[in-house]
């Protein structure tokens, strides 16, 4: 998902568009992840945000440590201005149960601006149920092609 996410970004970037929010790129070990960054679009900041692994002054969240300073820094990468498209990687089982970037998304769904967010396909049904995003494109990760993701992505859409 971040990796599909990133080129789509860099795709969206090269056109010239405003893109802000966060990609979360982690580490794996024996098939799970392990820990995670947040990379702030908008900046180009990349900070420690969770590890399974706890570490003095972290806070627990289900099975991850999260960093002391890690949901500021993404609720800050998710301000919409001046973005004309936020991306939010990932949106899952903490957004749903009202933790991670619920109250960001509440926010971000109100507003007139262009979302990518990337779901697990199980939390898929729940996320456009609680955000309202009926009318929104879905694109499988191992079938979806970059370009056509930031095409439905840009303000004029799949006419550009």
């Amino acid at each position: 998902k971040t990796t599909l996410a990133s080129a789509v970004v860099d795709d969206l970037k090269a056109s010239g568009l405003a893109v802000g929010g966060i990609l979360a790129p982690g580490t794996f070990r024996n098939g799970r992840r392990h820990s995670f960054d947040l990379l702030d679009l908008r900046t180009g900041e990349r900070t420690p945000f969770a590890s399974r692994e706890r570490s003095p002054g972290w806070s627990q969240l289900g099975v991850f440590w999260i960093a002391p300073d890690g949901p500021s820094r993404g609720r800050a990468a998710l301000s919409p201005e001046p973005a004309e498209v936020i991306v939010v990687d990932e949106v899952g089982p903490w957004e749903l149960q009202g933790s991670g970037w619920c109250a960001e998304l509440d926010a971000l769904a109100r507003r007139d601006v262009a979302l990518l967010l990337t779901v697990r396909r199980e939390c898929l049904t729940a996320v456009i149920e609680r955000w309202r995003l009926e009318d929104a494109a879905v694109f499988e990760v191992g079938e979806a092609d970059p370009a056509l993701v930031a095409l439905a992505l840009r303000p004029d859409g799949l006419t550009a």
